[in-house]
């Protein structure tokens, strides 16, 4: 019997509204996801650092992320140089590792998400750590790994105390040997880009780990691992295992493999990629030995797979790119132009436009000045620029004659600038930035602003005038500041908006 035979028939117009109001939440479910991007925030790994073997505690991992995370001024500074020089720089200079034996870093607790009430358990993880023999892999010409290096990479981890010894500081001080620095931070191999709070929302000690080796691969899609190398960086070995538990080893065989590490880690995956926490998780499949359908495998087949974050941030990183490489070339080409002001125009180029944009900025208006000659080439070039924009992106107009149902919505408060939005970020980008151009954002007032960029404002229009000369005279400084900042606030980060307070 039908169900539905007794039901009455829906009248369309409750149709249209219940598929408006379904349009209605997947909107209001892209922006919130776009949001979250927005506020992601995103680690360079160099890819030896992020292959480092061992059976590591999620409070650990927090530790060896935030010693990256600690670095990752020195790490953008060599990927973007990286475009001009066709090589990696190294982040550490020779000179400065040949003065010394050890480097200290230090940490944050707050930073590492860890609370005084968790102190003890990081202090503990710490001293551990400190303890443990860690592998790094070393590389041939090709990215193969040839052999494991073993090393003991940090042979102090502590906590501050006060002057009284009473207290924990809160403050984690982490030594480095410098003999294996030139190793483990090279960014010869490249590097892993990956969310920052893994660590901190995983639940499974070996998911952070997992999701980190496979996002080297993620743009590939598949990566077919050796099991002999898959079950050394995990720290399932006999080595790794006896070094911090007794009794038998449970991961001796494919099947406890499969169900203690790989299932748990894949179901986990899943739920941080359908939450919008991570990227991509995977799929996997061993492949054993030809004849054979059982036992250990020769490898083990990861299939990666896109979460809706994930194809976000992809379409993010295509624009973003885009606009890099298309400022980059343009620069070169006429360095007096402003790249703020041609990164303020390009930045509102809506995507279906933006590929016709940046060919007729690169063919066209180079052809037109080469036959116009004009005396100030950069001021022309804008002029073009903003006059192609003007013709090409088309503001829809109100209907004047519309005699359609007109129905009343409440109105919206339009969004404000908010003092202290995005205040913490601007801390960071301060505090990893060392820049000319920095004395500057030190005396200028800052906001954020709900619209998704950063607006500071400077006591005097002079002192605004000075910095806008300073940094179209050092184009480096400021790609230097725009990169630091795209990395603390992502898409928020891309324009820097300034003004004069009244």
């Amino acid at each position: 019997m039908n169900e539905n035979k007794d039901k009455p028939m829906k009248g369309k117009k409750e149709k249209q509204g219940k598929q408006s109001s379904k349009q209605d939440k997947l909107m209001v479910s892209s922006n919130s996801m776009y949001s979250e991007l927005r506020d992601m925030r995103w680690l360079y790994n160099p890819v030896v650092y992020s292959q480092i073997s061992g059976d590591f505690t999620l409070m650990q991992q927090r530790i060896l992320l935030g010693i990256i995370e600690k670095l990752q001024h020195r790490i953008i500074d060599s990927v973007d140089s990286q475009h001009k020089q066709k090589s990696f720089p190294a982040i550490f200079d020779d000179s400065e590792l040949m003065k010394r034996e050890t480097i200290d870093l230090n940490l944050s607790a707050a930073d590492l998400g860890v609370i005084p009430a968790h102190y003890e358990q990081l202090e503990q993880a710490a001293l551990a750590l400190s303890r443990i023999t860690m592998k790094y892999p070393k590389f041939d010409t090709k990215g193969k790994v040839t052999r494991h290096v073993a090393a003991a990479l940090f042979p102090r981890i502590e906590i501050a105390m006060t002057e009284s010894e009473l207290r924990r500081t809160g403050v984690l001080r982490v030594v480095m040997l410098t003999e294996n620095i030139r190793d483990i931070f090279t960014m010869q191999h490249g590097f892993v880009k990956h969310v920052s709070h893994i660590a901190r929302v995983a639940l499974k000690k070996r998911t952070p780990r997992l999701y980190i080796y496979l996002s080297r691969f993620k743009d590939v899609g598949h990566k077919k691992v050796p099991y002999t190398d898959l079950v050394e960086f995990l720290g399932l070995t006999d080595e790794y295992y006896y070094e911090t538990n007794d009794g038998k080893n449970p991961y001796t065989s494919w099947s406890k493999v499969k169900k203690l590490v790989l299932e748990p880690v894949k179901q986990e995956m899943d739920d941080l990629a359908r939450s919008g926490e991570i990227n991509f998780s995977f799929d996997y499949e061993p492949i054993f030995p030809p004849g054979k359908s059982r036992g250990i495998p020769l490898e083990v087949l990861f299939t990666m797979k896109n979460s809706d974050m994930g194809n976000m941030k992809a379409e993010e990183d295509r624009r973003s790119n885009s606009i890099y490489n298309f400022i980059d070339t343009y620069v070169s080409w006429c360095p007096d132009l402003s790249i703020h002001s041609l990164r303020d125009i390009i930045e509102s180029i809506p995507e279906e436009k933006l590929q016709d944009f940046i060919y007729f900025a690169l063919t066209d208006v180079r052809r037109i000045v080469e036959r116009k000659q004009p005396d100030d080439v950069a001021s022309y070039v804008m002029g073009i620029l903003r006059k192609w924009k003007r013709e090409n992106i088309h503001v829809p107009q109100p209907t004047l004659f519309d005699y359609s149902p007109v129905i009343l919505e409440p109105e919206k408060e339009e969004p404000k600038d908010i003092p202290g939005q995005y205040a913490e970020e601007w801390k960071q980008i301060l505090e990893r930035y060392d820049g000319i151009l920095k004395p500057f954002l030190l005396k200028a007032r800052h906001f954020g602003t709900s619209l998704g960029f950063i607006l500071i404002l400077f006591p005097t229009k002079e002192m605004c005038d000075e910095y806008n000369k300073l940094e179209t005279e050092n184009p480096k400084e400021e790609k230097k500041l725009h990169v630091i900042m795209t990395d603390v606030l992502g898409s928020a980060g891309r324009v820097l908006k300034r003004g004069v307070e009244h």
